[in-house]
């Protein structure tokens, strides 16, 4: 029976250990796949914030006409209407029926 030499052990062992790191490296949970999909998440996150910040500052410009010292009559107006459900006797209303 041949013997096994300690070097050709020693080899393979490495071999192994290597082939784990490699595997992990690319497969694991931080390794090149999933950064590849980490990125892909985060640019669809950057887009979802863009779209967030624009609708925030559409937002501050109007609380902005609201406050005292800058209200703006027409977005006054504009408001109580729409909360009241009240309409000017000159305004055009037309009515939609339902479906």
């Amino acid at each position: 029976m041949p013997r096994i030499s300690p070097q050709f052990c020693l080899t393979i062992a490495c071999m192994l250990l290597l082939g784990y790191f490699v595997y992990h490296g690319v497969y694991g949970k931080h390794g090149l796949n999933a950064s590849r999909e980490i990125d892909l998440e985060a640019s669809v996150l950057r887009a979802q914030l863009a779209k967030l910040e624009a609708r925030k500052t559409a937002l501050d410009h109007r609380i902005s006409l609201m406050l005292p010292e800058s209200l703006d009559p027409d977005m006054l107006d504009e408001s109580a209407r729409s909360s009241l459900g009240f309409a000017h006797p000159n305004d055009l209303i037309i009515l939609k029926t339902r479906q």
